[in-house]
């Protein structure tokens, strides 16, 4: 069943024409709902209908597109959070593990901290934001 004129609220347009919004669904109540002219899933709420309707009423917050600063900020926190996921995935597991620590040759433990403090020092790199990635020990590819 296709649902037309279903309720909406807090329409926001988004850069490429779409538009979040909730939407009171008639099982779910109002849940966020992403309105798309070229949504192939049509098997619920008809996203055409809706996507017309937002956009006659103009009852929307226009796409406001992001500041220079507020794109700096978003990349910096893009770039710290690889930083920690491979710490956190990669590095942390083996180096806070004392049996897997203490089964890694001196070389290769010497690879892992000088690894770790690579990534821990890549907001100090002078083209920070823009970062060359250290490379990964062999070591650590291998587990």
């Amino acid at each position: 069943m296709l649902i037309k004129n279903i309720e909406y609220k807090n329409a926001q347009q988004l850069a490429n024409g779409s538009f979040d919004c909730e939407v009171n669904h008639p099982e779910f109540n109002w849940i966020p709902y992403t309105v798309e002219l070229n949504d192939v899933d049509n098997s619920v709420i008809d996203s055409v209908e809706l996507h017309q309707r937002i956009t006659e009423e103009d009852s929307f917050e226009a796409y406001v597109a992001p500041t220079a600063e507020e794109l700096l900020e978003l990349k910096i926190e893009e770039i710290r959070s690889k930083r920690n996921f491979i710490l956190r995935s990669t590095v942390d597991p083996i180096a806070s593990n004392v049996l897997r620590w203490n089964d890694l040759t001196e070389t290769e433990k010497a690879e892992i901290a000088t690894y770790r403090t690579e990534l821990l020092d890549i907001t100090d790199q002078e083209s920070f934001p823009e970062v060359t990635w250290p490379t990964q020990p062999e070591v650590l590819n291998n587990e």
